[in-house]
């Protein structure tokens, strides 16, 4: 009997304790509050793209709004397959008037890269429906935030950042967006189930540099990434931006970008248009008990350098593998990802101070930031870097330029094999048409409209002899890359350098 009550007065004791906390944390009125003071500072956008083959296609064909005939651009989707809208959603985070009109004001939204990413038009759409021309502000694909603006006379509230550095597992979150391009603004709310998630790959499909991704269980669907992650004050502790599915839906397993670097992101768009992250050049790892002991260190404090990149900033400061970083500029590295979120926001092209442990003696090592590049494309482009060229012709048409087929650049670019005969391309303009049809710096050109090229004078000739008999037919280029296979590229003359294209939205 006395065990019967005392099991009674536990189950009624943590009855108590739960309902206590659902009614502090799940209050209806709580959630309600946050929903109506912030839905109206999350937009849906509406992103208009040139796909360029059938994979991009049906990607975006997942994202399209609803309407089967027409979408807010005018165009007929289902009957112009190159022309296709993708959904996402954004949110205002600032408001200026604008200067000499009294009536309106100019907003600035936050979103991700990839629901903008090669975008030639965009639209805002209010929680009145409303539809508002966009321009582009600034973006970064490695954090994959962007911020976008638009007018209008609407007096709009404009969202705060919270502090997502005080977040704890079981925290509560809310996600408002436009899932599936339905309209109108959606709630979907649940726990933080982890912090400083690394999901290597970014899990969008596209390297990202964040590393410490915040996890919660509240429903991110396509259509979400972009909007708002909430805390229960109302303020924004993250941008929406992934899920892990199998399915293409939500399984409570959804990603933000925190507040902590989106802030900082966003404020830099803002004022520059651009985010300059600094690189080190290293690969790192967290430490665990066995190596701190082995290394003599009295904790696991601190990221233990795994390898230097060649030519790096790491390189050129002295720092090695084996060195075990503890602090940046007096901030403690206290767990792995904060070499990477500290690293990452050092001034770029100034001495930073690295205070490493080695063999049990600590130093102090200076290394001069560089602006970030992907490790793999930092050792690459040294091949390519600093080409001494003897002879060199440039086709301004095409925009890329060529050089003989040397000893030196064959060992440069592990060009082997002595049947390979033809000349270099040294330079691809960016934005020119040879770029747009992937003619790439390390290319050799053997053939151009099936007439063998062993010259540097014969491209320019052989071009123009192409342009002057069909100006309208394509010119077949016969390309050997990476020293190991040939292809064929056909470029089309009609083709405008993106530089000069009206639509572009930049």
């Amino acid at each position: 009997m006395r065990k019967l009550i005392y099991t009674f007065f536990l189950i009624w004791a943590l009855g108590g304790t739960f309902s206590s906390a659902r009614s502090m944390q799940f209050s209806t009125t709580t959630i309600a509050d946050i929903a109506a003071k912030a839905k109206d500072s999350v937009v849906n956008i509406a992103s208009l793209s040139l796909v360029k083959d059938d994979d991009e296609k049906a990607h975006r064909m997942r994202n399209l709004l609803i309407d089967p005939k027409k979408d807010l651009f005018g165009t007929a989707m289902l009957n112009t397959p190159r022309r296709v809208v993708a959904v996402g959603s954004g949110f205002i985070i600032k408001k200026i008037k604008k200067e000499g009109d009294c009536d309106s004001f100019i907003y600035y939204v936050v979103t991700n890269n990839h629901v903008i990413d090669e975008t030639i038009s965009l639209r805002i759409i209010l929680t009145d429906e409303s539809i508002h021309h966009a321009t582009l502000v600034g973006r970064d694909p490695d954090i994959d935030v962007a911020v976008l603006k638009f007018e209008t006379s609407k007096d709009l509230k404009v969202l705060e950042w919270g502090d997502s550095e005080k977040l704890r597992v079981g925290d509560w979150s809310v996600v408002l967006g436009n899932p599936y391009g339905l309209g109108g603004t959606s709630l979907t709310t649940g726990v933080i189930s982890y912090l400083a998630r690394d999901l290597g790959t970014g899990g969008v499909g596209k390297k990202t540099l964040v590393d410490n991704y915040i996890q919660t269980e509240a429903a991110i669907n396509p259509g979400n990434s972009g909007g708002p992650l909430l805390g229960l004050d109302g303020k924004v502790i993250g941008v929406n931006t992934s899920i892990i599915t199998t399915s293409g839906s939500n399984h409570s397993v959804g990603f933000a970008v925190p507040a902590s670097l989106a802030q900082e992101v966003v404020e830099t768009l803002v004022l520059s248009g651009k985010f300059q992250k600094a690189w080190l050049g290293t690969h790192a790892q967290a430490l665990n008990k066995a190596l701190a002991s082995y290394l003599g260190l009295k904790d696991t404090n601190g990221a233990l350098i795994t390898k230097i990149i060649k030519e790096s900033p790491a390189e050129k400061a002295g720092l090695r593998a084996g060195d075990v970083v503890v602090a940046i500029n007096n901030k403690p590295i206290k767990k792995f990802a904060d070499l990477t979120i500290i690293g990452k926001k050092l001034p770029v092209g100034k001495k930073a101070n690295f205070d490493i442990m080695r063999n049990g003696t600590r130093l102090v090592l200076h290394p001069v930031m560089s602006p970030y590049q992907d490790h793999e494309e930092f050792q690459d482009s040294q091949r390519y870097e600093h080409i001494t060229l003897e002879d060199h012709a440039y086709n301004e048409f095409l925009g890329f330029g060529v050089t003989p087929l040397s000893l030196q650049f064959r060992q440069r670019f592990g060009i082997n094999d002595s049947s390979v005969e033809g000349v270099l391309v040294s330079d691809v303009k960016e934005e020119s048409i040879a770029e747009q049809f992937t003619l790439m710096q390390g290319d050799v050109i053997l053939e151009i409209n099936q007439e063998k090229i062993l010259s540097i004078d014969a491209v320019n000739s052989s071009i123009a002899r192409a342009l002057k008999e069909n100006p309208q037919k394509p010119i077949l280029f016969l390309l050997h890359r990476d020293g190991t296979h040939n292809f064929f590229i056909a470029i089309d003359p009609k083709t405008k350098p993106l530089r000069d294209r009206d639509d572009k939205v930049i």
